[in-house]
């Protein structure tokens, strides 16, 4: 019977600490990071298969499911192609590609990772190396894991994430789409004409120009915008929850309408206002916000 007291004080620690821990993975996820992902360089990695393409390649399809994309710069004209992983794997498990007239696919065989916390079983990572040219679609079906893109120029982008990071630099397009579950997503020196991102929760950074329309919706998390050079003809963002801020370039010209059930609004820029809605400078063109609750600031450049 004495040894009961110290039985409950062992149980109240163990679940204090299960819960600091909970607590503590509960805010990773929320700041759009994934506390059990684990960075690899790449020589801890072992190369699995490798392959160039020499055919003339105007799209490109990826559909990956463990690991990690890296979309980089060729030096040549050719495409280049390396697979590797976190360990030996069947030879029936190695990526596949396929070409078929001007298209290039690339599919991921490992598709039965199993995690456990921070144990998994062995993840398989794809590096593309692409000529510098114009590409007339390129649609790619990302993992949760690191997923980087530096430098392409096409004129459709379509991507899907579940999770993960995703880390998108110098991208122009006439079109560009990301539709993403959770995590965190950094897209900067942007130039495209049309732009729509689509996240449930997480962290959104967008920096470069959207020069015809820019839409984003977010369900919960924080996002920021920051728009340079041209301002959009349309702009449309909806938040049910979180905190947003966005940038537009000073030759902007709008009417804003904001739709707002609760939070805050900052209308950080010169306007005229009548209700919901806020004209500035001649109010051009039409700006749509809204918002359930959350914090949302909206701000021109001088």
């Amino acid at each position: 019977m004495r040894n009961r007291p110290v039985l409950n004080l062992i149980k109240a620690l163990f679940w204090l600490v299960v819960a600091a821990l909970a607590s503590l993975v509960f805010i990773a996820f929320m700041n759009g990071e994934n506390p059990f992902m684990i960075r690899y360089e790449e020589g801890d990695l072992r190369v699995l298969h490798q392959e160039t393409i020499s055919e003339d390649i105007s799209s490109i399809e990826i559909d990956w499911t463990s690991g990690g994309v890296d979309i980089l710069k060729s030096t040549d004209d050719k495409i280049h192609i390396v697979e590797r992983s976190t360990a030996e794997l069947d030879e029936s498990k190695w990526l596949k590609t396929a070409v078929s007239g001007e298209t290039l696919k690339i599919t991921s065989r490992n598709r039965n990772v199993f995690f456990f916390f921070f144990w998994h079983t062995p993840q398989t990572f794809l590096e593309i190396r692409l000529p510098d040219k114009l590409y007339d679609e390129v649609k790619l079906n990302l993992p949760s894991g690191l997923n980087r893109i530096f430098a392409l120029d096409a004129k459709t982008v379509d991507i899907d994430a579940t999770s993960g990071a995703q880390y998108f630099d110098n991208i122009t397009a006439d079109s560009f789409r990301l539709n993403m579950t959770s995590g965190l997503a950094v897209l900067k020196d942007f130039d495209v004409d049309d732009l729509s991102m689509t996240m449930t929760s997480g962290n959104l950074t967008f920096t470069g120009i959207a020069s015809e329309s820019f839409r984003a919706e977010m369900t919960s998390g924080i996002f920021n915008a920051t728009l340079r050079d041209h301002a959009p003809s349309t702009l449309d963002f909806s938040m049910t929850s979180g905190q947003a801020e966005l940038f537009v370039p000073a030759d902007a010209d709008f009417k804003l309408t904001l739709e707002k059930t609760s939070g805050s609004f900052n209308a950080d820029f010169t306007n005229t206002s009548n209700g919901n809605t806020y004209i500035h400078k001649n109010g051009q063109d039409d700006y749509e916000l809204s918002m359930t609750s959350g914090s949302l600031s909206f701000h021109v450049n001088n």
